[in-house]
C-alpha cells in the first residue's frame, strides 16, 4: 500500500485592493484489492480586487477536478476473505480488468478497466454598490475608509465542462453479457463518454435595508443557462436552454440572536420549466444554557437526473426512458446547537415523490408513490479532565414500501487524549471506531457509474477501529494514524455486495504553514 497525498497552497496581497490564491491536491493509491489504482487532481485559483472607493468589486475563480478510479467489478467470491492462502489481498479474483491490473506510480498510473470523472469552471462575479462611506479614525496615523451598500448589482457568469467515461481495455465477455446483455469479444475496447457544457449568465439586484448589516438584505434575480449534452450516439446529442428567476431574504439580526433566511428559484421556460427550489430557516439564540435552535423546511420539484434517462457506449445504446415525471422532495428539519453541554441534535423528515432509482446495473425506474424517511443524529461531547468521549448516533427509519435500503443504527465513538504540552506541543491521541446494523447495502454497476437498489444479499460488518496520534506546534502539523484494526480480529468488512472495504494501513501526513 502506497497511497500518497500532496496539497500545496499560496495566497498573497498583493495591494490593500488585490488578492489571489492557488490551490493544488493530488492524492494516488494502488488500493488493496486488484484493479483499484486512483488518482485524484484538483487544482484551484481565486482572485479578488476592490476599487479604491470599496464601490466595485469583483472575483473570479477557476477550478479543474479529475478523478480517476479502477473499475474491479468486485472480487469473485467473498470466501476468498477466509481463505489463508489470499492474505494479500491483491491476489483475490475480481471480475474486471484482467490479472494484470496494470502499473502504478505517484505521477503515472496505468489501469486498463476505470471510470474518469472530470468536472472543470470559471466563474466571474462583479457587483457594483450604491451607498455611503465614511472615514473611521483608528489611530495618530491611520484612517480607514469604509463603505457601507445599501444597493448592489451584480452579475455572475459562469462556465462548466463536465465529463463521465469509462473505458475497458481489457474486455470479460462473459461478465458483459450476463449484467449488461450485450455481445462484446475479448480483443474489443468497450467505451464511453457523456459530456455536459453549460454557460450561465445570471443578474441579481439587491438592497441592504439596514446600513452596516450585511446579513440584512433583499435579492432578486433572473438566470439564462445554455446547455450542451454530447454522448456517443450523436444522434441523442442534446442541446437546450432554461430561463429561471429566484429571490432570497435574508435578515440576521445585529445582536446575533435571530436569523432568518427565505429563497426560491424557479424555472420559467425551457427543458427543466416547471422544476423549483423553496426553502426557509428560521434560528433563534437564546443563552448559554439553551444554545441555538433552528427550523428549516426545503422542497424540491424537478427532472430526474439525465443518466434515469439516457446511457450509450460504443457498444450501443443501454438506457432509454422517456416520459419520467419530476420528482419531488420535501424536507423538514429541526436542530439544535449546545456549547455549553457540548451537543449536537437534528432531526430530518423527508417525504419523496416519484423517486427515480436503478434496480439493477442498468435498470433505472421512477418508483410513482409517496414514502418518507426519519432521521435522528445526535453528537455529544464527554469530558473528564484531559480525557474526552465524542459519541455520534443516527438513527435511519423508512415509512413505506420504497426502493432505498438503509441501516437502522450508525454509530461512531472517539475516545482521545488531548493536552498542550511544553507550551507549544498541542497533542490529541485516542481510538476511533465506527458500526452501522446490517441492511441490503446497494449493489453497483461499473459501467454506469451508479449503484442500484437490491434486497437479496445482506450486508452485515464488525466495528471499524482506527487508532491515531495528531500534534501540532505552532505551525506545524503532523498525525499517524493506524486505520482498520479491526482486520487483524476478523475478515475485511463490506461496503456493497462483493465489495469489501480496506485492509490495515498506516498513514502519516504532515502539513506546513509558511506566513510571510
Amino acid at each position: 500500500m502506497q497511497e500518497q497525498m500532496i496539497q500545496a497552497q499560496h495566497t498573497q496581497n498583493r495591494t490593500e485592493r488585490f488578492n489571489f490564491n492557488f490551490e493544488f491536491r493530488k492524492i494516488s493509491s494502488p488500493g488493496f484489492f486488484k484493479n483499484q489504482n486512483t488518482d485524484h487532481n484538483n487544482a484551484r485559483l481565486t482572485a479578488r480586487y476592490n476599487s479604491k472607493d470599496k464601490r466595485y468589486h469583483a472575483f473570479l475563480s477557476f477550478y479543474n477536478n479529475k478523478l480517476t478510479g479502477g473499475e474491479n467489478g468486485g472480487i469473485t467470491s467473498d470466501t476468498f476473505l477466509v481463505n489463508p492462502d489470499y492474505n494479500r489481498r491483491r491476489l483475490i479474483p475480481v471480475r474486471l480488468g484482467g490479472e494484470g491490473g496494470g502499473s502504478f506510480s505517484f505521477f503515472n498510473n496505468s489501469i486498463p478497466t476505470k471510470n474518469m470523472s472530470r468536472e472543470m469552471s470559471i466563474r466571474f462575479l462583479h457587483h457594483y454598490d450604491w451607498g455611503k462611506g465614511d472615514s473611521l479614525h483608528i489611530n495618530d496615523t491611520t484612517d480607514v475608509w469604509q463603505y457601507d451598500p445599501f444597493f448592489r448589482v451584480q452579475h455572475t457568469l459562469t462556465y462548466t465542462n463536465s465529463r463521465y467515461e469509462f473505458i475497458d481495455e481489457q474486455v470479460d465477455s462473459t461478465y458483459y453479457r450476463q449484467f449488461y446483455g450485450f455481445g462484446i469479444a475479448d480483443t474489443d475496447t468497450l467505451r464511453t463518454r457523456h459530456t455536459w457544457r453549460t454557460i450561465s449568465n445570471d443578474l441579481s439586484l439587491i438592497q441592504f435595508p439596514i446600513r452596516g448589516n450585511l446579513g440584512h438584505f433583499i435579492s432578486v434575480g433572473a438566470r439564462f443557462d445554455n446547455t450542451i449534452g454530447e454522448f456517443p450516439d450523436t444522434a441523442y446529442n442534446i442541446t437546450f436552454q432554461n430561463l429561471s428567476i429566484h429571490g432570497e431574504y435574508r435578515n440576521k439580526t445585529k445582536n446575533q440572536k435571530w436569523d432568518l433566511s427565505a429563497k426560491g428559484e424557479l424555472y420559467l421556460v425551457g427543458e427543466n420549466a416547471g422544476d423549483y427550489n423553496v426553502s426557509g430557516t428560521l434560528s433563534r439564540y437564546f443563552n448559554p444554557a439553551l444554545g441555538n435552535v433552528a427550523l428549516t423546511f426545503r422542497n424540491v420539484n424537478r427532472e430526474p437526473s439525465y443518466a434515469y434517462r439516457y446511457f450509450g457506449t460504443n457498444q450501443g445504446t443501454l438506457i432509454t426512458n422517456t416520459g419520467l415525471n419530476k420528482e419531488n422532495i420535501t424536507l423538514f428539519q429541526f436542530a439544535a446547537k449546545n456549547d455549553r453541554l457540548q451537543y449536537n441534535l437534528v432531526a430530518n423528515y423527508y417525504v419523496f415523490n416519484n423517486f427515480a432509482y436503478f434496480d439493477n446495473y442498468t435498470g433505472a425506474k421512477q418508483f410513482n408513490s409517496l414514502f418518507n424517511m426519519l432521521q435522528i443524529v445526535f453528537s455529544k461531547r464527554f469530558s473528564a479532565r484531559n480525557l474526552h468521549w465524542y459519541a455520534d448516533l443516527a438513527f435511519q427509519q423508512l415509512h413505506g414500501n420504497s426502493p432505498v435500503q438503509l441501516p437502522t443504527i450508525w454509530t461512531r465513538h472517539r475516545f482521545t487524549y488531548e493536552d498542550v504540552l511544553y507550551k507549544n506541543l498541542n497533542l490529541v491521541t485516542g481510538l476511533e471506531a465506527s458500526y452501522n446494523t446490517d441492511y441490503n447495502a446497494d449493489g453497483y454497476s461499473p459501467l454506469v457509474g451508479q449503484f442500484f437498489y437490491q434486497n437479496q444479499q445482506r450486508v452485515s460488518n464488525y466495528p471499524d477501529v482506527h487508532a491515531f496520534v495528531h500534534f501540532r506546534i505552532k505551525s506545524f502539523n503532523a498525525f499517524v494514524r493506524g486505520e482498520n484494526l479491526n482486520t487483524f480480529l476478523w475478515t475485511n468488512n463490506m461496503s456493497s455486495p462483493l465489495y469489501p472495504r480496506n485492509n490495515f494501513s498506516f498513514r502519516l501526513g504532515i502539513r506546513w504553514w509558511f506566513v510571510n
